[in-house]
C-alpha cells in the first residue's frame, strides 16, 4: 500500500517573512475547518501557501491560539490533520 504524503506548500514569500526572524505574533485561529483556518493564518501572519482546496475539504484542525512564531503556529494547526509543510 502506498504511504500518501498531504503537503502545504509555504511559498517565497512566507519564507522571507519567517527568515527575518521568529518574531512571535498574537494568533487566533479558531478550531473547526482546515481551510477557514489556513486561510485565517495567512490573513494573520502574511505567509502565503499553496495547497489544492479540494485536499483538505472535510478536513478538521485545532487552531492555534496565542504568542507563536509563524512556523509555530502552522505547526499547531496542522497538528492531527495528516498534512505537514514544505517550503518552496
Amino acid at each position: 500500500m502506498l504511504n500518501l504524503v498531504r503537503t502545504i506548500l509555504v511559498g517565497t514569500t512566507g519564507l522571507a517573512l519567517m527568515g527575518r526572524g521568529a518574531l512571535a505574533q498574537d494568533f487566533d485561529i479558531p478550531r473547526g475547518d482546515l481551510k477557514a483556518a489556513l486561510d485565517a493564518y495567512m490573513k494573520q501572519s502574511g505567509v502565503a501557501l499553496m495547497y489544492p482546496p479540494s485536499a483538505v475539504r472535510g478536513v478538521r484542525t485545532g487552531g492555534a491560539h496565542g504568542d507563536l512564531s509563524p512556523d509555530a503556529a502552522l505547526v499547531d494547526i496542522l497538528s492531527v490533520t495528516g498534512f505537514a509543510t514544505q517550503q518552496t
